[in-house]
């Protein structure tokens, strides 16, 4: 059986050192540029029609031990957005491994400013 966590628990990483929500993770996504078409928003867009249509299997995040998200906050604003209530824990290593096989290499910088 996959772990899984209830969304409502995981807190964003940025709420470790500012006074951080989910809403406002919610709008960053939406101002971030997409890498494949320029257009800001549309990488979340593409993730919460694929989540409406398929559910959350293989769409798993990293969530550290007090409770902060380490990988997936695009997973954990469209779940929100759906109104899905848990998500499957994955390990870093097993996100790192996902993230490659769906997206190839990406430079750390293109990761941070931009979303694929």
């Amino acid at each position: 059986m996959v772990e899984t966590v209830r969304v409502a628990d995981v807190l964003p990483v940025r709420a470790k050192n500012l006074p951080w929500s989910w809403e406002d993770e919610d709008r960053n996504t939406r101002t971030r540029q997409c890498l494949c078409c320029g257009r800001a928003g549309h990488y979340q867009e593409l993730l919460e029609a694929h989540m409406a249509a398929h559910g959350v299997d293989g769409m798993g995040i990293v969530v550290d031990e007090g409770g902060f998200l380490g990988d997936g906050h695009h997973r954990v604003v469209a779940a929100l957005r759906l109104g899905i209530d848990r998500l499957p824990v994955e390990s870093s290593e097993d996100a790192q491994a996902r993230w490659v096989r769906d997206h190839g290499y990406v430079d750390w910088h293109d990761r941070k400013f931009g979303d694929r």
